[in-house]
């Protein structure tokens, strides 16, 4: 599912984006609907024409894609941090889901260290 998700070359660097959007997934438990509040925290990997960013409208229609699909909040967390590290090349991910189970708010983070482009894989 990776590649929905387009990676842009900028010359101005920042420290770290932040973006809020919304994702439905289906609780294999249930069979209900789960609608997700999420946060998705990074810090953009350098590149040689500055940082790599996210293309914002193609991180909502990854997103998207995940509607239907069976995956548990906290499978679905580390899903997303890990394929977002796969199109960023590098950086560090952060990314929380907050939901409701019933009667319980429940709220789970994933965090991964991407490595730089070109850095070996141990």
């Amino acid at each position: 599912m990776a590649g929905g998700l387009r990676v842009v070359e900028a010359g101005g660097c920042v420290d770290e984006v932040e973006l809020e959007a919304r994702v439905e997934a289906v609780c294999p438990v249930t069979g209900i609907v789960d609608v997700y509040r999420l946060m998705l925290r990074y810090t953009p990997p350098r590149s040689a024409r500055g940082c790599r960013y996210l293309e914002a409208l193609s991180v909502h229609d990854y997103l998207a894609g995940f509607r239907g699909i069976k995956i548990l909040q906290e499978e679905l967390a580390a899903r997303i941090a890990e394929e977002v590290c796969r199109a960023l090349g590098g950086g560090l991910v952060r990314v929380t889901l907050e939901g409701s189970h019933g009667p319980v708010a429940m709220r789970v983070t994933a965090a991964r260290s991407c490595g730089e482009p070109g850095e070996a894989e141990g």
